[in-house]
């Protein structure tokens, strides 16, 4: 008996170690060795939580919220669960929903974790560092820039503390998205250019990738094109490098390649540059918001070069993709630059019935 509990209290650590390291196929693989009918009370909770994480990472977020709230009445019921065990799996929750797009949701249950920190009934630096990421996060996609950098800075401040330099450029990352959503875009520019040089530093080559490509649209937009055009070379070839291909920043690069050059008017590299980013994201399966953007952006170019018929097939492909995703901003703003186009083709009842469909 005690050699099965050893075995079953050694799965539930495999379990814990891989969800912890991002492997959430080897963490549910451990659990599912593990007999539930046999497990204690609280392994119970240690179960579910697990299980909720795991399917968390992997977007199966009705279950993964299901799993984790398991956990968490289970939690609450037990006089031995310290706060630190409930608010971990509540944070949780709220990461669930956030991924999930339910922002109200996930800012309830972050702020829930969010009193307990204020009640010092936790102190753990580490715990409090991620929940003030999460909540910075929340009040980001609100639109609430203001109370994101507040959350981002007590972040920061906890992260120097703790030399957790991933945590570090994590949270520079954030920063760098909360000042270009203000159009700050020299303070976007200086916290993620910190954030791609932390990443790179300690070896998380892909990551950085990540940022550079960010902080090459930004300098874009800053009309830098000379350094954002090494930025942005940098940033895909580095995509690219992998075993596995990270498929989303080669096509954002390339993307933001695109449009650099379609700034400068360069139009064949501009074309080149956004043949390159559809080809990456029709190789992505079933992402049809990096789709639709991907083929928008080689529209306009394809119109510059003043090959209508490829504009038009482009962007009704882009329309009929974003609108399959139901994300209402991006499709307002594809359907404003169809309308554009349209505009300049002197398609105008076109036009202004698409037009339209951007206000909607």
């Amino acid at each position: 008996m005690e050699a099965n509990q050893e075995a079953v209290d050694l799965d539930l650590m495999n379990a814990y170690v891989a969800v912890e390291n991002n492997r959430a196929e080897d963490a549910l693989k451990f659990l599912h060795k593990v007999d539930f009918s046999k497990l204690t009370y609280d392994s119970r909770a240690v179960y579910h939580s697990i299980d909720g994480q795991a399917k968390i990472i992997l977007k199966d977020y009705e279950a993964g919220i299901a799993a984790l709230q398991q956990a968490l009445g289970l939690l609450e019921k037990d006089a031995k669960a310290t706060p630190l065990q409930v608010e971990r799996v509540r944070n949780w929750i709220g990461i669930g929903y956030y991924d999930r797009g339910d922002i109200s949701g996930a800012i309830e249950q972050h702020r829930r974790c969010l009193q307990a920190v204020l009640d010092n009934r936790i102190e753990d630096a580490r715990f409090r560092l991620k929940l003030f990421l999460n909540l910075g996060n929340d009040f980001l996609l609100l639109g609430d820039h203001k109370r994101a950098l507040d959350f981002y800075r007590q972040a920061v401040t906890l992260a120097e503390k703790g030399e957790d330099r991933e945590d570090l450029a994590g949270i520079y990352w954030a920063i760098g998205l909360a000042y270009r959503s203000q159009n700050n875009l020299g303070r976007a520019k200086l916290y993620l250019g910190k954030s791609a040089d932390q990443f790179e530093e300690i070896g998380e080559e892909r990551q950085g990738a990540r940022v550079r490509n960010l902080l090459g649209l930004v300098m874009v937009e800053r009309k830098e094109f000379e350094a954002a055009e090494r930025t942005l070379k940098l940033a895909f070839a580095t995509a690219g490098m992998f075993k596995e291909k990270d498929l989303l920043t080669l096509i954002s690069a390339s993307t933001n390649l695109a449009y650099l050059y379609k700034e400068q008017k360069e139009w064949v590299e501009a074309e080149k540059w956004g043949t390159t980013s559809l080809g990456y994201a029709l190789e992505l399966d079933n992402d049809l918001l990096q789709l639709s953007q991907a083929q928008a952006e080689l529209a306009e170019i394809k119109l510059a070069l003043g090959k209508e018929e490829e504009t038009l097939e482009l962007f009704n492909r882009a329309i009929s993709n974003i609108e399959r995703t139901g994300i209402a901003e991006i499709s307002k703003q594809i359907f404003f630059r169809y309308g554009k186009a349209l505009q300049q083709m002197g398609r105008l009842e076109e036009a202004f019935s698409i037009m339209d469909k951007s206000f909607q």
